[in-house]
């Protein structure tokens, strides 16, 4: 994990098979079970928006963060954001 301008950025991550209505990825390399970082994206709407629940764990203590995601104004992103994906997203 890299904290770039006060983002954190984690390695990539893949999908695994969607269950129940939900999606899921995380980090985990060869060994499956091992892993840092998780994002599930729920079905069921929660403040305003599609419910996710992150949790990502760091050298000394493990957080789990739960939210939703809405449509944005891609004008009312933060610059440094932007500039965080632009900068790290792969190329097609």
């Amino acid at each position: 994990m890299i904290a770039i301008d006060g983002v954190f950025k984690t390695e990539a991550m893949k999908e695994d098979p969607p269950q129940n209505g939900e999606r899921y990825w995380n980090d985990a390399g060869e060994d499956k079970m091992v892993y840092s970082t998780t994002l599930t994206l729920g079905e069921t709407p929660y403040n305003g928006g599609q419910a996710f629940m992150y949790r990502q764990h760091f050298s000394n203590w493990t957080g789990a963060f739960m939210g939703s995601l809405s449509k944005a104004d891609f004008n009312s992103v933060q610059q440094t954001w932007i500039n965080v994906f632009d900068e790290n997203t792969p190329s097609l």
